[in-house]
């Protein structure tokens, strides 16, 4: 008997909040599902990222008998309303998936009745199934689904075709070793049974990004939670991955996600090797300069460590990009104050600025989330919904509001333009195209960010005070954009 030609629409929303979205250029888990779906016989359709109002222009002209939806803490609501458009004018299939709706799938199908199914751990699993029983005519699953088996990341090609320009992205694990207490990953590691880490081999991982640079790539993003774990086996695999790259000849840029304590003085002998073959950009989850506010967060690190990382890449002129939360739930206004002095010796103050928010993100499902909700100081009845937490100290409360009050103008004054020249100056300066010396423009920078919200935590500064000082630091920022944007002049810059 002939199998029926499935459709499918995978899609990736983007969110209301421009000023702090999910930026990625597009998720490279829905393109190995889309890869997944093809091999099965399914006629796929990728929109990742896309608008609300591009994806209800989009699926009034076709219908799909499966639509899966990659969710996150951002796009949430957004997605909720295109979810319930797309049920009620096509009956399509609705899937949900991702972290966020893995740790609220129960609550999230009963207020939801529109959604089918959510899918808690690995999709490739779950997808297969639904697509053998739509083919099959057979009654379809709902509700939630979980992974019968976990995806052997050593028997498929995990990198994908996907990519925007010249750049693309590549898995090379799953799953992570620690249990920071804000994360997602723990959480729904505790959901599923299987080991916390599965890694790529070496030679696979040299194959993926020699096939990538083949067709075309100049710039490749790693999507592992952390690439280089600070241990024996994690350092080979990087070595050997560095070995395989030098003897293919192969030149590209490649960026990572690590630890702080990935690489210290005395493991550099490797971050200058694999600087060598192009891993010449990084994103860290510094968090905070306070040990106590670390603590809080279980980094199972400390500021010591943060500048000894931070000191580490720039020897070995490998440009940092860093996460900062700047006050955690317990956190005093000491201890903010205290954080902030550990981004400002670390010359990376200015990241407090570059979110809507100064607070953590509340993750369902994760132990802080679970230690709050007991504590009653989250603001927001649904889990799967964005929320608020109460700071202990009413002080930090204060002018942390004032502070996400004030923000979404700032950022819509500036964008994000003196944060890539930023990047751009550091690239520069690294490849000695720019004196080093100009790195003190970054420095200047830090110094202002941080003495400005010293200020304003120490003398409980009131919304006016604040929003004027905001104004002179936002033409501040615009004058150094300026300042820096003709000291690059036309300088070539990969991304």
């Amino acid at each position: 008997m002939r199998r029926k030609k499935i459709k499918i629409l995978l899609v990736r929303l983007i969110g209301d909040d421009i000023y702090d979205s999910n930026t990625a250029d597009y998720n490279v888990g829905l393109a190995f599902l889309s890869d997944i779906a093809k091999k099965e016989g399914a006629i796929v359709a990728l929109k990742d990222p896309v608008t609300y109002i591009e994806l209800i222009e989009f699926v009034s002209k076709s219908v799909f008998d499966i639509v899966g939806m990659n969710v996150h803490y951002l796009n949430i609501v957004n997605t909720l309303k295109a979810a319930k458009y797309i049920k009620e004018n096509n009956q399509s299939y609705i899937i949900m998936g991702g972290h966020h709706v893995s740790a609220v799938a129960h609550e999230i199908l009963e207020d939801n009745k529109y959604i089918d199914s959510v899918c808690v751990g690995e999709g490739e699993d779950v997808f297969r199934r639904l697509i053998t029983q739509l083919q099959n005519s057979r009654n379809v699953e709902r509700g939630v689904l979980y992974s019968e088996k976990f995806f052997d990341i050593n028997s498929y090609e995990l990198y994908d075709d996907h990519g925007i320009d010249h750049v693309r992205r590549l898995s090379t694990s799953r799953g992570c070793l620690y249990s920071c207490s804000f994360c997602t990953t723990p959480a729904i590691h505790s959901m599923l049974d299987g080991p916390k880490l599965r890694s790529r081999n070496s030679k696979l991982i040299v194959n993926d990004i020699t096939n990538l640079v083949g067709k075309g790539a100049n710039k490749i993003y790693f999507n592992d939670d952390t690439f280089v774990y600070k241990n024996k086996e994690s350092y080979r695999r990087a070595y050997e991955i560095s070995e395989g790259l030098k003897k293919n000849n192969i030149c590209v840029h490649l960026k990572i996600q690590l630890r702080a304590d990935s690489f210290d003085y005395s493991s550099i002998y490797l971050l200058r090797k694999m600087r060598q073959v192009g891993f010449d950009a990084a994103f860290v989850g510094i968090e905070s300069g306070s040990d106590n506010i670390l603590y809080e967060y279980n980094k199972k690190t400390n500021n010591y460590k943060n500048i000894e990382c931070v000191k580490t890449f720039d020897i070995c002129r490998v440009q940092l990009n860093v996460g900062t939360i700047l006050a955690s739930p317990d956190s005093t206004v000491f201890n903010v104050i205290e954080s902030i002095n550990g981004l400002k010796k670390m010359c990376l103050a200015y990241m407090f600025f570059r979110r809507v928010t100064f607070r953590m993100n509340l993750f369902p499902g994760t132990e802080i989330e679970r230690r709050l909700i007991r504590e009653n100081r989250v603001i927001g009845e649904k889990r799967y919904l964005p929320r608020k937490y109460i700071f202990k100290d009413s002080q930090v409360e204060r002018i942390v509001d004032v502070y996400e009050k004030i923000m979404p103008k700032y950022l819509h004054d500036i964008g994000d333009s003196i944060f890539k020249l930023r990047s751009r100056l550091i690239y520069l300066i690294y490849m000695r195209k720019v004196a080093r010396e100009k790195m003190n423009l970054l420095f200047e920078w830090s110094d202002y960010s941080a003495n400005m919200l010293i200020m304003h935590f120490q003398k409980k500064s009131n919304y006016i005070q604040i929003y004027n000082d905001m104004e002179k630091y936002t033409m501040y920022c615009v004058g150094l954009s300026n300042v820096i944007d003709r000291l690059i002049g036309d300088y070539d810059y990969y991304v």
